[in-house]
């Protein structure tokens, strides 16, 4: 919360640029929230990007091994050569474990979508036993590839938020 915030204050801040914050926090309705004192830029080489990361490149390492594990563990061929097929284009694997899955609440940070996907791989490893009508590698590959295109459809290099495709997908 900033009270008696000017125009020319507003139009100082940048779109996803760093700034320096004081003020006081409370607690309103339950939930603790900050009186803004003071504002300003942050110079960016005195940023240590790493500060803001949810998770470290060696938790995204660990994921997509966990991922590269649970697809060649599918058992019909034809899926697990698709699967390989996506493994094995770097493009689409670097941006697949840099996406978020969402820019405000699902996973809303950088590894997100693998974190998310590999969450739900998990889970359907441990439900598809309890319906044998279903067919699990199908299932797998389904939870793998249900959000893929959040790739393209966001943009995360620093701040998050929808691409021109993405939006005018949303609209469509």
């Amino acid at each position: 919360m900033l009270w008696n915030a000017s125009d020319s204050m507003f139009n100082s801040v940048a779109t996803g640029n760093y700034l320096r914050v004081a003020g006081t926090t409370q607690v309103y309705n339950g939930q603790m929230q900050m009186i803004v004192t003071r504002i300003e830029p942050a110079d960016a080489r005195q940023i240590d990007e790493q500060d803001f990361v949810m998770v470290s490149s060696e938790e995204i390492d660990k994921l997509a091994q966990r991922l590269t594990e649970l697809l060649r563990g599918v058992k019909n061929v034809h899926l697990r050569n698709l699967a390989e097929c996506f493994l094995a284009d770097e493009e689409f694997m670097g941006k697949f474990t840099t996406a978020p899955a969402g820019i405000k609440n699902h996973h809303a940070y950088r590894g997100g979508l693998l974190a998310h996907v590999v969450s739900l791989m998990e889970t359907c490893r441990v439900v598809a036993p309890l319906y044998p009508e279903l067919d699990s590698d199908l299932l797998l590959i389904g939870a793998f590839l249900h959000d893929a295109g959040k790739i393209d459809e966001l943009t995360y290099e620093r701040e998050f938020g929808y691409s021109d495709a993405g939006s005018s997908s949303a609209t469509s």
